[in-house]
């Protein structure tokens, strides 16, 4: 049987919200040692990406890239790391049917996948972090 996304992706989905200020959004990334988090809508659909590469010195100021670039939840592991692979890309936003986020796959995932090795997430996420699943049933 082949692997999915939806196997080896971070189901605890940090995001950004569209009107979140530089400084919060900076220090929500550091917290959960995380390198780059999707900024989503109001309707939980990305709308763009954000890393910590795209802030300023001083952290007040960043760059959302735009559009975000997402993978289905059940697109095979080979699809979803060409795509990756292709845009030289680090992450990619995992989105379900609807269109809306339910977490975030990265180029270390799909390693230990192909290696054959189980996905292994930062330990901070064992905490909420703002999750798709709080808004499953919205």
């Amino acid at each position: 049987m082949s692997l999915t996304v939806r196997d080896i992706m971070n189901p605890q989905l940090l995001y950004v919200a569209e009107d979140e200020p530089a400084l919060a959004v900076r220090a929500k990334l550091l917290d959960f040692a995380v390198s780059g988090a999707p900024v989503l809508d109001a309707f939980y659909r990305p709308v763009g990406f954000v890393s910590l590469r795209d802030f300023n010195a001083d952290g007040t100021t960043m760059r959302v890239s735009r559009p975000a670039v997402t993978t289905r939840d059940d697109e095979p592991i080979e699809s979803a790391a060409f795509a990756l692979s292709e845009g030289n890309f680090r992450h990619l936003v995992v989105v379900d049917a609807s269109g809306r986020a339910v977490g975030v796959v990265s180029a270390l995932d799909f390693v230990r996948a192909f290696a054959g090795l189980p996905p292994r997430h930062p330990p901070r996420f064992d905490v909420d972090c703002s999750s798709a699943d709080a808004f499953a049933d919205a």
